[in-house]
């Protein structure tokens, strides 16, 4: 893939005035990775082009930051610095494919900037509070003293006109009677819904 391919991958056009390789009179169109492929040995690009090297990151950074959703082919021609710029501040950006290739990139600054802000963007998610927990708990309990009291031919009713605590009735299913002494484990899980039901009722008031 050419340097120009690889560039306007990422929808990013960069010209250079003159040749990377010295020459004169002559506009190249590069990415960041096609420059630093041009000086693979460490500490051989002239600082005019290092420079450069820092603007093109930062081109290309801005241009992603305008889509939507960055996905893989936005990251190819990106150097590792640009992509390591992604990471940092464009990770929520990324789809799942992105995040994943920049999580498994190939230099380690990379790798461990996606993991730093995967982990910080965990950490900043909604979890579910303790109250909210406990009252989900009391109602799944209710629903099943419910199917118990069920099974046993009962269920249980509102009194709107009773006091506070003693709003409940056992009533039987199968004469719609209230049930004045119920067994001993019956009574329980009678009270138990009651119970449930007074805290359920106060959480909300």
């Amino acid at each position: 893939m050419s340097s120009e391919t690889n560039i306007r991958a990422s929808g990013v056009a960069i010209v250079i005035a003159g040749s990377v390789d010295g020459g004169l009179n002559s506009d190249v169109v590069l990415s960041s990775q096609a420059l630093r492929d041009r000086y693979p040995r460490k500490g051989s690009m002239p600082a005019q082009f290092v420079e450069k090297l820092y603007e093109l990151r930062e081109m290309e950074v801005r241009h992603l930051a305008l889509l939507p959703e960055i996905s893989p082919a936005h990251l190819h021609g990106l150097d590792w610095g640009a992509r390591a710029l992604v990471a940092d501040l464009l990770f929520t950006r990324c789809n799942a494919d992105a995040q994943r290739a920049l999580s498994d990139d190939s230099h380690h600054f990379v790798r461990s900037t996606a993991a730093l802000v995967a982990r910080r963007a965990a950490d900043a998610a909604p979890h579910p509070s303790k109250a909210t927990a406990s009252r989900v708990d009391a109602i799944d309990r209710r629903e099943a003293i419910a199917q118990e009291l069920a099974a046993a031919g009962c269920r249980m009713e509102y009194d709107p006109g009773a006091m506070p605590g003693e709003g409940h009735l056992l009533i039987r299913v199968a004469d719609g009677e209230m049930v004045d002494e119920p067994d001993d484990p019956i009574a329980q899980l009678a009270k138990e819904w009651s119970d449930l039901t007074d805290a359920a009722e106060s959480d909300e008031t």
